[in-house]
């Protein structure tokens, strides 16, 4: 899978759920090594394409270069062999701050060509490429992304290119660029940019889709992953898909499927979910999502601490909890899940009885 074949990336990420994965943790924020291997060993059963390692969910800032690359090690040993690991690779906009404008995007660049080398050392399989949003303002902005990108995709691994806003012609993210970007092999695929406007992305997939339709587009919206998914992405790298992964991926297979009955009955438990995970505060997701990886079995309570969680209601852990048992991940609620048969008997049933209701009105 280190080639960079286009056709064969297409085929994988078809209806493919990627899980940003958190980092199991104690309260003073040590590793937890076996916590690790038995999270990473439970993913490899997991109908899952691969994982996201590094992504802000596993708080990477907190690690050390040799705790990352102990992390993109155990991933990459521990997963099946036709699972992914996808390296994000960036860095924070604030951090060049102190630069002069003029020098930022180069000291971007260069930062994040020796994360990406360290992070296909250690066995990554793909790159997740944050865009260069330091060149901001940049007289040349267009050409700062597109040598940002050329040069990574000279490293010979496959790219998913994050894309930055607004997604429109005359733009510097605009189809111009993404073209000059895509001229590159190594560009798998395209991150549709997170929006908390419905009219955002509308505007984002309508456009990729009539301009680089053989390209898979990605979704990284934990709140709006369904209407992403209508709108035209064929794959989700997902935060929320760390737990309750069997659920969160059978909701983006379905509708790659064509399967929309089962998908539109998902739909509810999933945005349920991401209701309460992505509750305020602020950066408390980290924290609910290990909750939820420890209520259900996965991390042992020990290893699902968030070092930098803000503070939460005495109750948080519980209202995560009292989800899970609603949304049927828990007994005992598990027990009263409905299978797919009798939902789509369901369907079927009320197919028939509205076709006989507007047969009888038609003989009226």
């Amino acid at each position: 899978m280190s080639e960079v074949d286009r056709s064969q990336w297409r085929g994988l990420l078809d209806g493919a759920l990627l899980p940003q994965v958190p980092l199991p943790r104690e309260a003073d924020g040590e590793i937890v090594a076996e916590a690790l291997k038995a999270y990473v060993d439970w993913m490899s059963k997991r109908a899952v394409a691969g994982v996201v390692v590094g992504a802000e969910v596993s708080r990477p800032d907190r690690l050390t270069l040799e705790q990352q690359d102990g992390l993109l090690t155990a991933w990459r040993d521990g997963l099946n062999g036709n699972q992914a690991v996808v390296a994000a690779v960036g860095g924070c906009v604030s951090d060049y701050e102190s630069l002069p404008p003029a020098e930022r995007p180069r000291r971007f660049r260069d930062d994040v060509l020796k994360q990406a080398r360290r992070a296909l050392k250690q066995g990554a399989n793909a790159l997740w490429c944050a865009p260069p949003l330091v060149g901001r303002g940049h007289d040349r902005e267009a050409d700062v992304i597109v040598d940002y990108y050329d040069k990574l995709a000279k490293l010979g691994a496959p790219l998913f290119v994050g894309i930055g806003t607004p997604v429109e012609p005359g733009s510097p993210y605009g189809p111009e660029t993404i073209r000059r970007v895509l001229e590159s092999e190594a560009v798998v695929a395209l991150q549709v940019p997170a929006s908390p406007a419905v009219a955002g992305l509308q505007a984002a997939f309508a456009l990729l889709r009539r301009e680089f339709p053989e390209l898979p587009l990605l979704t990284v919206e934990n709140g709006h992953t369904s209407y992403c998914l209508m709108m035209g992405a064929g794959a989700a790298m997902l935060e929320l898909g760390a737990c309750c992964t069997d659920t969160v991926a059978e909701m983006v297979k379905t509708h790659a499927d064509n399967r929309y009955h089962r998908f539109h009955a998902l739909v509810p438990t999933v945005e349920a979910l991401s209701r309460v995970i992505y509750a305020p505060p602020a950066g408390a997701h980290v924290q609910r999502l290990l909750w939820c990886l420890e209520l259900t079995g996965v991390l042992p309570a020990d290893a699902a601490f968030d070092p930098v969680a803000p503070e939460l209601p005495d109750d948080a852990r519980e209202q995560v909890r009292t989800a899970l048992e609603q949304l049927g991940e828990l007994e005992p609620a598990q027990k009263r899940r409905r299978t797919e048969e009798e939902e789509l008997d369901e369907f079927l049933t009320k197919r028939e009885q509205q076709a006989q209701l507007e047969s009888a009105e038609d003989g009226e």
